[in-house]
């Protein structure tokens, strides 16, 4: 899967848990702190070491920050597909599911599985837009089956990044996350989860390092990150901190929190769609799908959303009501039934 953040690996555990539980064999292929993450979670599996994309958001602007990238990310993709294609062809594997890896192209006539919650790209120029589009349609098509991770409804997470128009290879299985919600009090006044590419992420840390000194209470800080803190901010003295948490450490912190403070990244939205929390989403700068994403939750009245550039959380804090609550979804069985379809048409 994608090492893009560490969305594209949390939200790949359920599949591989599911997978493993219906006696499959499973090999992971990534790379960089989301191949770290799986190894983490899911000790003993096997696994290998693809070629990293190494993406940087520098700019607010998306295209600014991804157009000079693109020569050393078109050569991994050319790493990972030739990698990939080899590790295919020698008949150590009956399938690949793979999660937003473009590279990897398999042959038509092998067993695949492409999964996305992005059938149509957010992009503001429309000609790229129809250009990248087309692309991915081409790229999916090529799979036996498309799986989405959310629900068929008109009310789903996705909205219209989801929408199925041009394309017959599509599955539903629902939300996945591999959280669930403890009954525990409340503790935290505002959990603060970090995530996604440097140096935005670092950027977001600053502020809120800043901010938290106006929570009305104790809150605590995940910065989602192994590498050692630099800048020069304190945190706050009723404020708690911590590099990387585990899954029985974000059940808990989500849990006991009353409020959360994270990206719009889909695969955290799908997280605290376990949890039904009051919830701040601050998108990436630049990153279209998160703006998307957060705006149209917050016209939902399932959470407030700010820019990062002009984050205050007082103010934020004071606009949520007692309604502005996440969806609260269960795991369905929508994931069970597709591996089990598609291991027994293997």
């Amino acid at each position: 899967m994608l090492n893009w953040g560490l969305g594209h690996a949390t939200r790949s555990i359920p599949i591989i848990e599911e997978l493993l539980l219906q006696g499959a064999q499973v090999t992971v292929a990534s790379d960089g702190a989301a191949l770290e993450l799986l190894k983490s979670a899911l000790p003993g599996l096997q696994t290998i070491e693809l070629q990293p994309y190494d993406v940087k958001y520098a700019h607010s602007n998306m295209y600014r920050s991804i157009a000079p990238q693109m020569p050393k990310i078109m050569r991994a993709m050319q790493a990972e597909k030739k990698a990939v294609n080899k590790l295919l062809s020698n008949g150590s594997f009956d399938a690949i599911i793979n999660d937003n890896r473009y590279g990897i192209q398999p042959s038509q006539d092998f067993p695949s599985v492409f999964l996305t919650h992005q059938l149509h790209i957010k992009i503001g120029i429309p000609i790229i837009k129809q250009v990248v589009n087309s692309v991915v349609k081409k790229i999916i098509h090529r799979y036996s089956c498309c799986w989405i991770p959310d629900t068929e409804c008109s009310s789903n997470l996705s909205g219209e990044l989801s929408h199925t128009t041009g394309y017959s290879n599509i599955r539903f299985i629902g939300t996945l996350s591999r959280l669930h919600k403890l009954d525990l009090q409340k503790f935290y006044s505002v959990a603060a989860i970090l995530s996604g590419p440097e140096p935005q992420r670092s950027y977001l840390e600053d502020q809120i390092r800043q901010q938290l000194r106006f929570a009305p209470g104790r809150s605590i800080l995940v910065r989602g990150t192994k590498n050692k803190y630099t800048g020069k901010i304190p945190l706050p003295k009723y404020s708690d901190i911590i590099d990387l948490a585990d899954a029985a450490q974000m059940n808990t912190i989500l849990s006991c929190s009353d409020n959360v403070l994270a990206r719009s990244g889909y695969s955290t939205i799908m997280d605290l769609t376990r949890f039904g929390n009051q919830a701040i989403l601050v998108p990436t700068p630049g990153q279209t799908e998160q703006e998307y994403l957060a705006t149209r939750l917050a016209q939902q009245n399932y959470c407030v959303t700010q820019k990062q550039s002009s984050l205050n959380l007082a103010n934020a804090l004071r606009e949520l009501s007692p309604k502005t609550r996440m969806p609260f979804f269960k795991q369905s069985s929508l994931l069970s039934d597709a591996i089990s379809d598609f291991l027994s048409s293997l």
